[in-house]
C-alpha cells in the first residue's frame, strides 16, 4: 500500500476575522439554523461558508450569516442577495430585483440545516463586502462585523464628504 504523508502546514484550523476593508469573496453551500442567543431571543438563518477570491487573504474562510427573523435582518439579507446577483443596491435596483425574482423558494429546514433552491443559488457566486472588527455581544469575543454588500461589477462607493460643519467640528 502507497504511504502517504498529509501536509497540514496550509490550512488553517481556525476561522479568520479579516482587518477593517472590502474584499471579494466567493459564496459556499448554505445551511439553515434556529437558535437560541443568551438573551433567549430566537434567531433563524442561513450560514454561508464565504472564501477570499483573491489578494494576500485568498483562500482564507469565514462566515457570513443571513438572517430572517425580523425585518430589519431580512433587509440586511436582501442586500447580500442582490449583490450576489450583481444588481445594484438602488432604489431601481430593488425594483429590478423584486420585479426578477418572484415565487423564491426560501424554505428552511432548520433541524436537518437544510434550505430552498434560491439559498443554492448563491453557491460558487461573487460578491464584494466591506468588513470591519467587531465584538460578539453574546461572549464579548471578536468577530467579523459585516458592514455593505455589493455585485463584483458595481463601482466602489464613492467617498463620502464631509459638511463645512462636520469638518468644523474637528
Amino acid at each position: 500500500m502507497p504511504n502517504y504523508q498529509p501536509d497540514f502546514n496550509n490550512v488553517d484550523a481556525t476561522i479568520i476575522i479579516l482587518d477593517k476593508g472590502e474584499y471579494e469573496f466567493i459564496i459556499g453551500k448554505p445551511k439553515s439554523f434556529q437558535r437560541e442567543n443568551s438573551k433567549g431571543i430566537l434567531s433563524v438563518g442561513v450560514r454561508f461558508p464565504m472564501t477570499v477570491a483573491e489578494g494576500p487573504m485568498a483562500n482564507k474562510r469565514t462566515f457570513y450569516t443571513c438572517y430572517v427573523h425580523t425585518d430589519g435582518a431580512k433587509g440586511f439579507t436582501k442586500q447580500f442577495w442582490m449583490a450576489a446577483l450583481d444588481y445594484p443596491l438602488t432604489r431601481e435596483g430593488e425594483a429590478k430585483f423584486n420585479a426578477e425574482n418572484q415565487d423564491l423558494d426560501l424554505t428552511l429546514e432548520t433541524e436537518l440545516g437544510e434550505c430552498g433552491e434560491f439559498w443554492h443559488s448563491l453557491t460558487d457566486r461573487h460578491v464584494t463586502a466591506a468588513v470591519d472588527l467587531g465584538v460578539n455581544p453574546d461572549t464579548g469575543e471578536p468577530n467579523q462585523a459585516w458592514k455593505r454588500f455589493r455585485g463584483v461589477s458595481q463601482a466602489a462607493p464613492a467617498p463620502r464628504q464631509r459638511s463645512e460643519a462636520q469638518a468644523s467640528r474637528r
